[in-house]
């Protein structure tokens, strides 16, 4: 148990601080008047950059564990990044301008790049057997979520005058998150400093480096890695037109933007409840089914939100839509990783070569290319049709655009993402396969 929630303390702090993100362009723009425009702009850039940059951790982390045995130089300098540059992006000095904007904030991702990749690839090197390993990202799904939920609790604390977000609660919340990350750095690097370093001898570290292009071919010849991408990004893409248009519709469609943020405390409530439960589900099911059922509850959004679309039981309904879409990204999130992490076992024993955490910088672009071409696609879809959110009088088509954006896109992507993962060859039974060949490799020093 120690060791598990030991493993959830980073993340709670990269919770805490990530979310904020969703809240920073309105405090920039409002505060420091930057235009949306520029702050769309850096926003861009910097999700460009996320490609390039989660690319070269994957392979520079995997380098390293391969001469060193040890990714923890990369999760520490990444904390430590992320922390400077949160507390610049959120306690701004006079004269903030676009350059300061996009400089802390591209700085801000790096961090979060240099952490989450290696991270999540140590706990494939931290784990006993595949079980343990489930456990482990259930963990950190629960300390991520929990970072979510003081994020969200920040507001209501009697210290502030209001429950709405302000650049006064940012400024505690880097306050909060960056005198709570140096007690969690200390305790992983006490608990962790030597538990995931491999045995390195002398033939190991003289392997010549492999060419982040080499790695790449290898990869994309991973063809039960391709097929599980297709689910991923299907699934992320889902997620996406749910967080894109969340906000808009309760607000300037259904009226019911004053419940905006306790609806929001429901689907976090639920993400952290079902984090344990994903776990559970893998243990007796198995990561495939478990994972189908991510999209399972998604799919069983489709017949609720018409009712609510129509005006029967709103707000009840956006309630129970939240809550299963907090359980479907808990769940997906969660064996998504493991799954990852048996995968690139098979990967290990194809190539003879470590590659954890290249695999997870794929994992990482997937995740993020879904959720923005999902939001992109339900904004787009809803203009499209003609909504205006600053009209009361809204086109005659906007429902169908709101329909198709929040119950049909999403639940296309359900289902291929389900049918998808079923066809993914790699199971439980084969993964033990797996596991016992690289065992006997390792054994004789066969694997780089």
């Amino acid at each position: 148990m120690k060791f598990n929630m030991a493993y959830s303390l980073l993340p709670f702090i990269i919770g805490l601080m990530m979310f904020s993100q969703n809240v920073l362009p309105g405090i920039y723009a409002k505060q420091y008047q930057i235009p949306l425009t520029m702050i769309s702009l850096v926003i861009v850039i910097g999700r460009l950059t996320d490609i390039v940059t989660d690319l070269i951790v994957g392979y520079l982390s995997d380098r390293n564990y391969t001469k060193v045995g040890s990714r923890l130089p990369f999760i520490a300098s990444g904390i430590l990044l992320t922390c400077l540059s949160y507390w610049f992006l959120f306690t701004p000095q006079e004269g903030v301008s676009v350059s300061y904007f996009a400089t802390w904030s591209v700085l801000f991702y790096l961090g979060v790049t240099l952490y989450a990749i290696p991270y999540a690839a140590l706990a494939g090197e931290l784990a006993k057997d595949a079980h343990q390993r489930t456990s482990l990202y259930g963990y950190k799904s629960i300390g991520t979520y929990c970072g979510i939920i003081a994020f969200l609790f920040i507001p209501l604390l009697p210290m502030f005058s209001s429950t709405a977000v302000t650049i006064e609660t940012m400024n505690f919340s880097a306050v909060l998150a960056i005198g709570l990350s140096v007690p969690a750095l200390f305790i992983f690097l006490y608990t962790f400093g030597g538990a995931g370093n491999k045995k390195i001898n002398q033939d190991e570290k003289n392997i010549p480096p492999v060419s982040i292009m080499e790695v790449l071919k290898g990869i994309i010849k991973n063809r039960p890695f391709l097929i599980f991408m297709i689910a991923h990004i299907s699934i992320s893409l889902a997620w996406g037109c749910y967080a894109g248009l969340g906000f808009i519709l309760m607000d300037s469609y259904l009226g019911i933007g004053e419940y905006y943020v306790f609806i929001l405390l429901a689907f976090t409530f639920s993400a952290f409840i079902f984090s344990p439960v994903a776990v559970f589900l893998s243990a007796r099911l198995g990561r495939k089914i478990a994972f189908c059922i991510s999209g399972l509850c998604i799919l069983l959004t489709v017949p609720l939100l018409p009712f609510a679309f129509n005006g029967h039981y709103t707000l009840a309904i956006m309630f129970i839509a939240n809550i299963l879409v907090g359980a479907a990204n808990a769940i997906g999130s969660v064996t998504a990783q493991s799954l990852v992490t048996n995968i690139s076992d098979y990967g290990t024993l194809k190539s003879r070569s470590e590659r954890n955490a290249s695999y997870f910088s794929f994992f990482g672009i997937a995740n993020k290319a879904g959720y923005a071409a999902g939001a992109a696609l339900s904004v787009g879809l809803v203009g499209w049709f003609g909504f205006n959110p600053v009209s009361e009088q809204q086109a005659p088509n906007v429902a169908v655009g709101f329909e198709l954006a929040l119950i049909w896109l999403p639940g296309l992507m359900a289902l291929i993402s389900i049918i998808a993962i079923s066809l993914v060859p790699i199971n439980e039974r084969r993964h033990d396969v797996i596991s016992r060949r690289l065992a006997r490799m390792r054994a004789r020093n066969q694997i780089g």
